[in-house]
């Protein structure tokens, strides 16, 4: 997982300085790790989606869809607010919130005192 964390954190810089030779090898890496569940690499895939950076479009469906893997992975109060944020804002229903979805991530993230 540490060699991930490096790798990952090594090819991200290199892609936001404008290194674009390494978007292949950054994909393979993400791709390598997702077939092992690891919850971290759906988190980094959310927020590349989400932001649509270093090499990836932006494409919150894309995004909801790793963040939700994340969470049944593992039980992050942050992961659930963020999904919260996704719900509430509309991402993924053409700018109309869900508000009974926002809701319960958000519930779930407060119950672990998350309260942004």
């Amino acid at each position: 997982m540490e060699d991930f964390a490096y790798k990952f954190e090594e090819l991200a810089t290199e892609l936001e300085n404008g290194n674009a030779s390494v978007l292949d090898e950054f994909k393979a890496l993400i791709s390598e790790r997702l077939k092992v569940s690891d919850p971290q690499t759906h988190i980094a895939l959310w927020y590349a989606h989400y932001l649509g950076y270093i090499g990836f479009t932006q494409d919150y469906n894309k995004a909801l869809a790793s963040f939700l893997e994340a969470l049944n992975l593992i039980d992050d109060s942050y992961v659930a607010n963020s999904v919260g944020y996704i719900y509430y804002y509309g991402r993924t229903n053409n700018g109309v919130p869900q508000y009974e979805n926002a809701f319960h991530y958000f519930s779930r993230g407060a119950k672990a005192g998350v309260t942004e």
